[in-house]
């Protein structure tokens, strides 16, 4: 199967989705399950700051994505979408190179945002941030992967699934030399956002 493009969505949540997420998205999920192209999709609140919400969709191409933007669906689709969300919101594509199919079922998902501080490195940033995603830390990581925001050239998002908080925390604190060296030359070259959030997969408003 292809890698999918991971539509991003970050949105300040309403009272509506605090209170039933699932309910709160059903018709735009409902609308979206029936677009070609739409692989699955995932949502929840971050844990560092529960007013900051995030949707994932998963498409087999960006265009797939473009003609549903295109379509007399679309409008339906923005006015389910304002249910569940308050005020403005921010999307982007991420075009991964690694298979993501197993990041966001994670019980602890990682968004690091990477923003180049030169744009003459983004290569050198892009390998780093490649050779990060091939590494197996396998007792504390279920999957990562890494792309190029198609909005921003100068942004890369790594995505990282952990088995838990506390994974991650063990791992951070504990570092291989060789991963605290290639972190080190990450954060030379870029300025990294992360947040982390709890995702679930949508399946309707009976999903556990």
């Amino acid at each position: 199967m292809p890698v999918p493009v991971v539509e991003l969505i970050t949105f300040t949540p309403s009272t509506a989705y605090v209170a039933t997420p699932d309910a709160s998205l059903q018709d735009f999920f409902g609308i979206l399950a029936q677009t070609k192209g739409h692989i699955e999709s995932y949502h929840g609140l971050q844990v560092e700051n529960s007013k900051q919400g995030h949707i994932v969709i998963l498409w087999e191409t960006h265009q797939h994505h473009v003609s549903l933007q295109q379509s007399s669906h679309y409008q339906a689709l923005r006015e389910a979408l304002l249910v569940a969300v308050e005020g403005p919101r921010q999307m982007v594509h991420v075009i991964v190179q690694h298979d993501c199919s197993r990041v966001f079922k994670a019980p602890h998902v990682g968004i690091a945002t990477n923003t180049v501080k030169d744009t003459k490195n983004i290569g050198l940033l892009k390998h780093h941030l490649d050779t990060l995603v091939s590494q197996s830390h396998d007792e504390h990581v279920v999957a990562h992967t890494c792309g190029r925001v198609l909005e921003d050239e100068k942004k890369i998002v790594l995505f990282a699934g952990w088995k838990s908080h506390e994974h991650r925390e063990s791992l951070r604190q504990n570092r291989p030399a060789e991963l605290e060296k290639l972190i080190g030359n990450i954060n030379d070259l870029a300025d990294v956002e992360v947040r982390h959030v709890r995702f679930k997969k949508y399946s309707g408003v009976d999903s556990a």
